[in-house]
């Protein structure tokens, strides 16, 4: 019991390295920012829902799903363990939802594109999204050559299917989904995160954190780059 508490203690942003915090706490700004008490959130692929708080702290009604039950069962205790009986778990396939159609004004997902069919995916967010409601997400980018290496180094460890290796987030990504929403915001984080572990024994973790934030802001012209993306999209209105 002790291991689980252990395990619990944290949520959001503060269960990630501190050196690549930076993309989590905006999602979570996102999040705070379009969600209020009269607000319905899905939140998807939520695994042990450790990024699934943020929304419902506001007070907001919350639907947390993810297809692992085991998953599902963690996080219903992470939620009962801080006090949060606003969010309900279920056991539900992404890319085929329970849910009616014109359900939620926020869908919220972290991580979990290159697990999916991204047109299946989308189109099940779009169909349980409110007109005018948003669609927020993070997830990993697959343009910069350190981090596919990385990721093909877990694959041949066998700590990553060859398929998530094939749907990773890229531009072409980016614009499907823009494609089918009215409007898509992107934000780009940790071009230079590779070199992170290295700098910040020669000066400390703070000053490396804000080193590489500030080369994120000076270099966006690099920003296909980066290791993570944050977004927001924004579906259509009725009859526009």
């Amino acid at each position: 019991m002790f291991e689980l508490d252990k395990v619990l203690e944290k949520d959001g942003h503060e269960t990630m390295d501190y050196l690549i915090q930076e993309p989590f706490l905006y999602y979570e700004k996102l999040i705070t920012t379009h969600v209020n008490l009269n607000t319905k959130v899905l939140d998807l692929c939520c695994g042990n829902g450790k990024h699934s708080l943020t929304a419902a702290r506001t007070g907001a009604e919350i639907v947390a799903t993810d297809i692992a039950e085991n998953s599902v069962k963690l996080a219903r205790l992470r939620a009962e363990k801080v006090g949060l009986p606003n969010i309900c778990f279920l056991v539900a396939d992404a890319q085929s939802l329970p849910f009616e159609k014109d359900s939620f004004e926020v869908v919220t997902c972290l991580g979990s594109l290159s697990y999916l069919d991204l047109k299946k995916f989308i189109s099940e967010v779009l169909r349980v999204l409110k007109p005018n409601g948003v669609f927020i997400c993070l997830d990993s980018f697959d343009h910069n050559p350190v981090y596919r290496l990385n990721r093909f180094i877990h694959y041949l460890r066998g700590n990553r299917s060859f398929s998530t290796l094939q749907r990773m987030p890229n531009i072409k990504t980016l614009r499907f989904i823009e494609s089918k929403f009215q409007t898509l915001e992107a934000s780009y984080f940790g071009i230079f995160s590779f070199v992170g572990g290295v700098l910040s024994k020669l000066i400390g973790k703070k000053k490396t954190r804000v080193l590489l934030d500030n080369w994120d802001k000076k270099c966006s012209v690099l920003k296909i780059h980066a290791f993570k993306v944050v977004f927001i999209a924004k579906k259509q209105a009725k009859g526009s």
